[in-house]
């Protein structure tokens, strides 16, 4: 009889023991996963935001009027424009280290950015920041995004 209850016991501590760690496995992995889609949600506020609406719009039109000027070249035609420009591009740097070290949802991240990515990569990204590759190391950065 004591046989069975200590081996009851044993299999009741060894139950609780493995639930325990399950359930923390559980938990933490929900907690990782809730992390990566606020994240990503806070960089789809941010590139939607007003302040950001208007960087976007401000090198839109910088681009378009400059298109084959070299980013490094930029600013000495339209200052304004290059730092609405700069601002773009250090988003989607900060964007890139973040899906990079699996900080976002990937797969959330592709939908909610690929359409505006799209069009700042292959209009400007691809053509005015790959002419002075060599002078920039957001080249990488974004040709990976």
């Amino acid at each position: 009889m004591i046989e069975f209850l200590s081996s009851n016991l044993a299999s009741g501590i060894l139950g609780a023991f493995v639930g325990a760690i399950l359930g923390s496995f559980i938990t933490n992995w929900l907690s990782i996963r809730n992390e990566k889609v606020k994240l990503t949600m806070e960089f789809h506020k941010e590139w939607n935001s007003y302040e950001m609406s208007v960087q976007r719009r401000l090198g839109y039109h910088c681009i378009k009027l400059f298109p084959d000027t070299k980013y490094s070249d930029l600013t000495h035609w339209d200052e304004n424009g290059s730092i609405s420009v700069f601002t773009v591009l250090r988003f989607y740097e900060r964007l890139w280290h973040c899906f990079d070290t699996n900080r976002l949802n990937k797969q959330l991240t592709a939908t909610l950015f690929y359409q505006n990515f799209y069009w700042w990569y292959f209009i400007s990204f691809s053509t005015s920041l790959k002419a002075s590759k060599e002078d920039w190391s957001s080249y990488n950065d974004i040709e990976k995004l």
